[in-house]
């Protein structure tokens, strides 16, 4: 057939083309090059998240509210629309958005009324604005 090619690999000679022999070269970088790329995205998705959390800019806003649109889950507060945080769990929406009354008692998103008093705590990404929390300083009597 022709000279067989040989690869030099820590001190151990494996002929290429008899089949064994690429098996045991190939088997044996193909875990260390593994390794070594989860190794790498490891430490990129640190980097990414430790670079999305130094964007963010701490935000409160202490204003009445202007309109609300749980469809879209946003808040109009001062002019500034505030994105609200959920998840969905068995088709039903959950705010992940903390409302809060100023005794610290829970109160539903869907309570909150226009010309509401609230102080609005979360973060600034630079596009958009998101509550963690909103505290209802003072409810508006209709």
């Amino acid at each position: 057939m022709g000279k067989a090619r040989y690869k030099i690999c820590t001190k151990t000679i494996y002929q290429t083309n008899s089949k064994k022999g690429l098996y045991m070269y190939s088997k044996k970088y193909f875990f260390k090059s593994l390794t070594v790329l989860l190794f790498f995205l490891l430490i990129l998705n640190c980097a990414l998240a430790c670079a999305d959390s130094r964007n963010r800019t701490p935000y409160k806003l202490r204003a009445s509210i202007m309109y609300i649109v749980p469809e879209e889950n946003m808040v109009n507060v001062a002019e500034e629309e505030i994105i609200l945080k959920f998840h969905m769990e068995q088709g039903i929406k959950k705010w992940d958005t903390r409302v809060i009354d100023t005794d610290g008692n829970s109160v539903d998103i869907l309570k909150l009324k226009s010309r509401d008093r609230v102080l609005v705590s979360g973060w600034n990404d630079g596009n958009k604005i998101v509550a963690d929390e909103i505290i209802l300083i003072e409810s508006h009597k209709q």
